[in-house]
């Protein structure tokens, strides 16, 4: 069991740092240097101070569902930048949630409202991001026919193979899976009970609140990529670009590598090329990025190694 999960974490930590050395591989093939006069310092100083701010909106919004937990903001803070930490050596973006629901349980007694509180700060940014693609589409359909995949002809019969395959995968996983299901059915039926009886529980003014916090995070964050990618001289729709980050944020919850590492980096770098973006710009523009997620995982990591040490002595 112990050599199956470090074959998976090897598995996953191998495939960001191919696609990684991919990108730097790209960069370094088709590299045009920047000039002086290309890059605004002004512009990209400012962009990271933006991004970084955004994240005093997670922060508040992890504060409004454990307030009734912690002793105060600053704890909320240490909680939530040891969850950056792990976020990072975890597969996916959400495996910080893991720690904090460990860490809320403690307080909660109670596993399945633990997973409420954490998991409904989380949901509700995802749920914003799909309601933003959502209404991008409908609304903005133009750069769908710069991509290549959309000039690929699927027919109704195509569509009714794929639906027939997917559901038989899905039966098959059922079926192999039955005893193990069935054995955990009770469990699962009063924890997902519990679960809907502590997001009940939540009042509407905090899910306003949590709401209101998520689309100023994800406005604050994507605006201050926006400001970075205008720093390297480079200008596109700004709706553009907020799909293409909505895009791979929700791309970066697939756990194919620890802390989505390569993943996020891919997805900006070609969905900014389909806007017109060149390959390098984009590069800088999602390595910046990921100096951000370095930076926050540094100082969780330190915040953890402390708080561990100060648990010992």
């Amino acid at each position: 069991m112990a050599k199956i999960k470090f074959i998976k974490i090897l598995f996953r930590a191998v495939f960001g740092i191919l696609l990684i050395s991919f990108l730097i591989y790209k960069y370094l093939k088709g590299y045009h240097p920047f000039s002086y006069s290309e890059i605004n310092n002004y512009y990209l100083i400012f962009g990271i101070l933006l991004i970084l701010f955004s994240f005093s909106f997670a922060i508040i919004r992890l504060y409004v569902v454990v307030s009734d937990y912690v002793s105060g903001i600053l704890e909320v803070i240490k909680i939530f930048f040891i969850g950056w930490f792990f976020s990072n050596l975890l597969p996916t973006t959400f495996g910080g949630d893991v720690y904090q629901v460990s860490y809320i349980n403690k307080r909660v007694k109670s596993l399945s409202s633990s997973v409420a509180l954490i998991s409904i700060q989380r949901i509700i940014p995802v749920f914003v991001l799909l309601i933003y693609g959502f209404f991008y589409t409908i609304l903005r359909p133009e750069l769908w026919n710069k991509i290549s995949l959309s000039k690929i002809k699927i027919g109704f019969f195509d569509i009714l193979m794929i639906s027939i395959l997917l559901l038989v995968v899905l039966l098959t996983i059922l079926y192999i899976f039955r005893k193990q299901l069935l054995k955990y059915f009770n469990k699962i039926k009063s924890f997902l009970i519990n679960f809907y009886k502590s997001l009940k529980d939540l009042s509407i003014t905090k899910y306003f609140h949590l709401l209101f916090l998520s689309v100023i995070f994800q406005f604050t964050r994507m605006t201050g990529l926006y400001i970075l990618l205008l720093g390297m001289d480079c200008k596109v729709n700004m709706l553009d670009f907020f799909f293409i980050i909505a895009f791979v944020a929700i791309l970066s919850m697939i756990p194919l590598s620890i802390g989505a590492l390569g993943i996020q980096e891919s997805g900006i770098v070609f969905g900014l090329h389909l806007l017109g973006v060149k390959i390098n710009v984009g590069i800088a523009v999602a390595f910046l990025y990921r100096g951000v997620f370095i930076l926050f995982t540094i100082v969780g990591g330190i915040i953890y190694l402390s708080s561990k040490r100060k648990n010992q002595s």
